[in-house]
C-alpha cells in the first residue's frame, strides 16, 4: 500500500472557489450552510485517514498541516461564524484525538450512523459552548448522544440552500470527539472523570401499546402485587433506565416468573431475548413477595423452559394469549 497520504486522496476540497462564493455572498451565508461544506470537505478525508490508520499506525501530520494551511489561506482564523466547527478546527480535533489515543476504535459504528441537520449540530455547539464548568459539559454530551441514539431511527438529513446533495453525518462520533475532548482536559486539570457504569433497561414492548394497561389489570392480586400502580407496571415494559424505578412485586415463584416472560417473548409482546436472558434485568424489575430480591439461580431454571422439559403453566399462558 502507498504509505503517502497524499495519494491516497483523490479528491480536496476547492476552497478558493468555496471561499469566493462565500465572500461575494452568493452561497454559503447560512450558519448551517457553512457547518455542511465544511462537514463534507472533513468526512472524505476522515474516512480516508481511518482506512490508512489502520493499514500503517501512523498519523501523517505534514500532509494534515498542508491541509490546515490551505484552508486557512482561504478562510483565516479570524472573523469566523460562532458556533460553527470550520475544517481546521476539524482536522485539528482528529488529530488531537489519535496523538492521545491511539487505540481509538476508527470505525464507523453502522450500528448507531445516521443523517441530521447541520442545524443540529451547530445548535448542539452552541449549547455545549455556553457551558461553563468541565463536569456540566460532559454531562451534557453524555445525554445528547444517549438521546440521539434512542432517537436514531427517526433522523433524517436534509441539505438546505445550496449545500448539494445529502451527505451522512455522524452525530454521535462528534459528539465522542467532544466528550474525549473534555475529559482529556479534566486530567490535565486533576480531575477525574466520572466512571462509566452500564445501564440496565426494562423489557423493551412490541405488542399494541394499549394491551400493556390490559394485563395490568388482568395480572393484578393474581401475578402482581394488588397494590401496583398501572404507571409503575408499564414501565417495567418501556424500555427506560431501572435506577430509580419501583419494582413490581411479583405473587409467585422464580419459576414462574421466568415462565412469564419466555411465554411474552414468544408471543411478541417484549424483544425477545429467549437465547441469552438478561437476569440482571429480571431482578432490576421485580422483587419477590415480601421485597426482598430474588437471588436463585436463574440459569438452571430457565433452560428446561426454553428447552421445553418443564410443565408449562396453564394459566399463563392464557393470560399472555389472551392479551397478544
Amino acid at each position: 500500500m502507498e504509505k503517502d497520504f497524499n495519494k491516497w486522496l483523490f479528491v480536496k476540497p476547492h476552497w478558493v472557489e468555496i471561499s469566493f462564493q462565500y465572500n461575494t455572498g452568493r452561497k454559503y451565508q447560512h450558519k448551517q450552510d457553512l457547518v455542511a461544506i465544511f462537514w463534507n470537505g472533513y468526512i472524505y478525508i476522515q474516512q480516508k485517514f481511518e482506512n490508512y490508520f489502520k493499514e500503517f499506525s501512523e498519523i501523517p501530520f505534514d500532509v494534515f498541516k498542508d491541509l490546515i494551511f490551505d484552508f486557512r489561506q482561504n478562510f483565516p482564523k479570524h472573523g469566523r461564524v460562532e458556533g460553527v466547527n470550520y475544517f481546521d478546527d476539524l482536522i485539528e480535533q482528529l488529530i488531537e484525538q489519535y496523538k492521545n489515543d491511539k487505540k481509538f476504535s476508527v470505525e464507523f459504528f453502522e450500528t448507531y450512523k445516521n443523517e441530521v441537520t447541520p442545524g443540529r449540530i451547530a445548535a448542539y455547539k452552541k449549547k455545549l459552548e455556553s457551558i461553563e464548568s468541565l463536569e456540566d459539559k460532559l454531562e451534557f454530551c453524555y445525554q445528547e448522544k444517549k438521546e440521539y441514539l434512542q432517537n436514531i431511527s427517526a433522523e433524517t438529513f436534509a441539505a438546505s440552500g445550496n449545500t448539494g446533495a445529502s451527505t451522512p453525518i455522524f452525530f454521535d462520533k462528534i459528539i465522542q470527539l467532544d466528550i474525549d475532548d473534555i475529559e482529556r482536559k479534566m486530567k490535565m486539570q486533576g480531575k477525574k472523570p466520572p466512571a462509566k457504569t452500564k445501564k440496565i433497561l426494562t423489557y423493551d414492548w412490541t405488542g399494541k401499546p394499549q394491551n400493556k394497561t390490559v394485563l395490568h389489570k388482568a395480572m393484578k392480586s393474581v401475578f402482581i402485587d394488588k397494590g401496583t400502580g398501572q404507571n409503575d407496571f408499564c414501565i417495567i415494559f418501556e424500555n427506560k433506565n431501572t435506577a430509580g424505578i419501583k419494582q413490581v412485586i411479583w405473587l409467585r415463584g422464580a419459576t414462574d416468573l421466568l415462565q412469564f416472560l419466555y411465554e411474552m417473548m414468544e408471543a411478541g409482546l417484549i424483544k425477545d431475548e429467549r437465547d441469552r436472558m438478561n437476569y440482571k434485568r429480571l431482578t432490576a424489575c421485580f422483587c419477590k413477595e415480601d421485597g426482598s430480591q430474588f437471588n436463585e439461580a436463574f440459569k438452571e431454571l430457565f433452560n428446561p423452559i426454553k428447552n421445553g422439559f418443564t410443565t408449562q403453566k396453564k394459566d399463563i399462558i392464557e393470560l399472555v394469549k389472551l392479551h397478544k
